[in-house]
């Protein structure tokens, strides 16, 4: 089974609940497939949950999952760098949600 993190970056209106039961139901799509090592919610304004998962050991992570596309160019490049040096992927949720 691969080892999967979750990097979630709310919308501006989105409470945190909301959040963690939208991903609770979305990760039921996916779950027998993926070992979820760890689950990052950031806040619209934030980085620093991207900077936590940087910092963070990364060397048995096969796949980051997003649940939006990254619209900071420096975020964007720092998570194009890290799957490039720890040789992991970077999915959609919205794609993993369709493996049934």
């Amino acid at each position: 089974m691969a080892n999967a993190i979750v990097y979630y970056r709310l919308s501006p209106k989105e409470e945190i609940n909301d959040a963690v039961a939208t991903l609770k139901k979305s990760i039921k799509h996916f779950e027998d497939k993926f070992n979820i090592l760890r689950v990052y919610f950031e806040s619209p304004q934030d980085s620093n949950e991207l900077l936590d998962l940087s910092n963070s050991s990364l060397e048995l992570v096969d796949l980051l999952i997003v649940n939006s596309e990254i619209k900071d160019d420096f975020n964007n490049k720092l998570i194009v760098q890290l799957s490039k040096a720890y040789c992991f992927e970077v999915k959609f949720l919205s794609e993993l949600i369709n493996l049934d």
